[in-house]
């Protein structure tokens, strides 16, 4: 293992654990308004979310590049040569020491473990949702809506490949033909979204932290889902005050999320409600993203780097 390889590892894996410890502490105590628009609400759990793999990745572009360009000026290894630099230019000699496997095994160990959690519970929701689809039936609605004989009324998207909506003859026949038409289109918004494929994805990095952590970011990811797709059936149904009539009259009928799938139920209905009839006016474009991935790598080009580096040196030193 060369001694760049050696850096390398030992600051991609010093770099997630802080990243990650830095989530734990901070992410419960985010404050979210009621009045956040969805892209905007899914943006910001997301970035929380996805942030031990994102955040490190910049910061390491960002150590790595301060190498390249200090280089032409006079690199700044050559005033720390005791140290194990973070460095493209200057590599250090390998030390095989053996914190360089161990730290990122004791790591990797755990979050295996989780994972294989998640994928035996989505095993278990895919054959749910197999099974669904086969004591269902063509409704003469499309190809990709199938009808349930439930009294209890349900209405759900199920699978990540072949995305099917289900409806039960309960919902279908106490609702109104508006509010029926608005089910449709929210379901198909779904699909049209990709939002099942996501859905999971969420899932198995949500997996790699502690769910008092998790499990809020999650609900944040599906509420802000689920009025999005209540914006574009309001585009296709005749409007907010359409879909948010329909959202009640559904409600009222008692239905309950299903253990698989993407529920019209699935978040919580009031704060959809109040988004409808009182929408955000205005969204993030790409400035606010790209300004804060260019001072996340900065940070790795400036502060971080030295402090990675001091501890890459402490550990390969001890």
């Amino acid at each position: 293992m060369t001694g760049f390889v050696e850096v390398a590892v030992l600051a991609s894996t010093i770099l997630f654990v802080l990243t990650w410890t830095f989530v734990v502490l901070v992410a419960p105590h985010l404050r979210w308004r009621a009045t956040i628009s969805p892209m905007r609400r899914i943006s910001i759990a997301r970035a929380w979310l996805y942030a031990p793999f994102w955040v490190p990745l910049a910061l390491l572009a960002g150590s790595l590049s301060l190498g390249l360009v200090a280089d032409p000026l006079g690199d700044h290894c050559l005033k720390h040569a005791h140290w194990h630099h973070l460095c493209w230019v200057h590599p250090p000699q390998p030390t095989n020491h053996a914190i360089v496997w161990l730290l990122p095994t004791a790591i990797l160990i755990p979050a295996l473990g989780s994972l294989a959690r998640v994928l035996r519970d989505v095993s278990r929701e895919g054959r749910l949702a197999k099974d669904l689809v086969w004591v269902s039936s063509p409704c003469g609605l499309g190809p990709d809506i199938r009808l349930i004989d439930q009294e209890k009324p349900i209405a759900l998207t199920i699978g990540w490949r072949t995305p099917h909506i289900l409806l039960s003859s309960g919902l279908v026949q106490h609702i109104s033909s508006h509010a029926f038409q608005t089910v449709l289109a929210h379901e198909r918004a779904h699909i049209s979204r990709g939002d099942i494929p996501l859905a999971l994805i969420d899932r198995f990095t949500a997996s790699l932290l502690p769910r008092s952590v998790a499990n809020p970011l999650l609900e944040h990811i599906s509420l802000g889902r689920e009025m999005a797709c209540d914006v574009a059936a309001a585009n296709k149904v005749g409007g907010p005050i359409v879909v948010a009539r329909a959202l009640t009259e559904v409600a009222a009928l008692g239905m309950k999320p299903v253990a698989t799938g993407l529920s019209l139920v699935g978040s919580t209905l009031e704060l959809r409600v109040t988004y409808l009839l009182q929408p955000a006016t205005k969204e993030w474009g790409w400035c606010v993203p790209a300004t804060i991935l260019a001072a996340v790598v900065a940070a790795g080009a400036g502060p971080v780097h030295t402090v990675v580096e001091t501890l890459i040196t402490f550990l390969l030193q001890s």
